[in-house]
């Protein structure tokens, strides 16, 4: 019995303290970086020095694309209790999308959308 409690008090444990962290997905991309971001001059060095690899890279008849992704905020059981509860904030999880197409090693196009905290 005394060993049931205490394997049961050890998952309650991991249970809390795994709600407690953040989910995170990617690298946070800093906006300010983005802005300096210039099409025809920044190169693929220079992208890379900054926000290192990529999470994806494709070719395509544009160019090739290299995109970055982030999304964090809320743990996994926390989102759970929110969405049953009917709580949870959509400004509480941030999440950021930065596509950059290349011709060459320069920039040709870039997209960034941000929204959350």
């Amino acid at each position: 019995m005394k060993t049931a409690f205490s394997i049961i008090t050890g998952f309650l444990i991991a249970l809390l303290l795994t709600g407690c962290a953040s989910g995170r997905y990617g690298r946070e991309v800093d906006p300010s970086f983005v802005q300096q971001i210039e099409r025809g001059k920044t190169t693929k060095a220079e992208i890379q020095r900054q926000l290192g690899e990529p999470l994806t890279v494709t070719t395509s008849p544009q160019g090739e694309m290299w995109r970055y992704s982030y999304s964090g905020g809320l743990a996994y059981w926390d989102m759970m209790a929110a969405g049953l509860t009917g709580s949870l904030d959509p400004a509480s999880v941030k999440v950021q999308n930065l596509t950059i197409i290349f011709e060459g090693d320069l920039v040709k196009d870039f997209s960034f959308t941000a929204q959350g905290k």
